[in-house]
């Protein structure tokens, strides 16, 4: 049975979103909140598993509603403790400049009253969002340290290098990642949910890290994630951010002491051997701007020279070539099937980027080896 909560001002529309529910499921009970203190009370009483807010609220029963009176209690929700903070949340607003505000942190939809496709796309989102609650409900009593990962391949390898290098601890963290809307941002808004549900044990934090690739979309999303939760708030205190770094890898120093800095996924972290066997197969494609990776300014103030001749002229190897070259989207799969089955002589060489990725999700999840 789930706790659904419906925050929304306008009878018609309330009508509307229970349709929608009930069409996918009856096992649930509702409450309807029509304003901001509502809504409130509601939350500080009750856990909810799924709410939908309506973006514009007004502050109390009866009152004009305020453009952005749900993102003040989408605000109010993130910082009041005495709040129980709903598993899943879905924004609904007749405005779309609002509603791209909300994404920043949950899902939403642009609300039409005239057009049933906004219905078809809540009900999508509800039935996703039900499938993550029954996941969360499931796991609801063996909760441990978890780690959120941008993609199925950096999954797989993770847990394969956790059973290779510390099969101890393979019971005591979880490793995910989704199939659906994944990447950077999916890791960014499990940390952001995460740090919302508060899993303790034995009144400590069970602590979550996300990985990150070392990539402008990475990077971006943890400046998403310090700006929505400061270092300085409690909720910081269950979860961290690492991102993927030349420390992982000893192969990729020799760029960097010639002024070459890659963007960094999983990828980048196997050896030379794997990038030559992967090149061989055409898993591999050339950069959209190896240009814009060179930091020498002696290759910046010559303008007689070319990238390509600059490279010979640092004597860059054809094995540190290969890593001017990234993994086509399409060809990752076959990367990692091609690692995981290594002989164990060689997988161990492979998976040493991993082994010092985990040093430091202990470290972070402070557990200790």
């Amino acid at each position: 049975m789930y706790n659904v909560l419906i925050v929304d001002d306008i009878k018609e529309k309330q009508e509307s979103i229970i349709n929608v529910i009930n069409d996918i499921s009856n096992d649930y009970n509702l409450d309807i909140a029509t304003c901001i203190i509502d809504a409130k009370r509601f939350l500080i009483a009750k856990q909810y598993d799924l709410m939908i807010l309506d973006i514009q609220l007004p502050q109390r029963n009866g009152g004009t509603p305020i453009e952005k009176g749900g993102l003040q209690l989408f605000d109010e929700i993130r910082v009041n403790r005495r709040i129980k903070k709903p598993i899943e949340i879905i924004g609904l607003t007749a405005y779309e400049n609002l509603q791209n505000e909300f994404n920043d942190m949950w899902s939403s939809l642009h609300y039409e009253i005239n057009s049933t496709v906004w219905k078809e796309k809540l009900k999508q989102k509800i039935e996703y969002s039900i499938s993550s609650i029954s996941n969360k409900l499931s796991e609801n009593n063996t909760i441990v340290e978890t780690v959120f990962v941008e993609g199925v391949t950096d999954k797989a390898i993770l847990e394969k290098a956790l059973s290779l290098f510390y099969p101890q601890f393979v019971d005591k963290i979880r490793i995910k990642s989704t199939r659906k809307d994944g990447g950077a941002s999916w890791v960014r808004r499990q940390l952001i949910s995460w740090a919302q549900l508060h899993h303790k044990r034995d009144d400590k934090y069970i602590k979550a890290v996300g990985l990150f690739d070392n990539d402008d979309a990475g990077l971006k999303e943890i400046d998403e994630i310090n700006r929505v939760i400061p270092t300085n708030n409690y909720q910081r205190k269950s979860f961290k951010t690492l991102k993927l770094k030349l420390g992982y890898a000893n192969h990729l120093i020799e760029l960097k002491k010639k002024d070459i800095f890659l963007p960094i996924t999983l990828e980048e972290l196997y050896p030379p051997f794997c990038w030559v066997f992967a090149d061989d197969n055409g898993w591999l494609t050339t950069r959209k701007s190896i240009k814009t990776l060179i930091k020498a300014d002696a290759f910046w103030e010559d303008d007689n020279i070319n990238t390509k001749d600059y490279l010979t002229k640092i004597g860059l190897s054809d094995e540190d070539r290969l890593y001017l070259k990234q993994t086509k989207d399409k060809n990752k799969e076959d990367f990692k099937d091609y690692i995981l089955q290594l002989p164990d002589y060689q997988i161990k060489q492979a998976l040493e980027g991993g082994r010092r990725i985990l040093e430091d999700i202990f470290r972070e999840l402070e557990i200790e080896k």
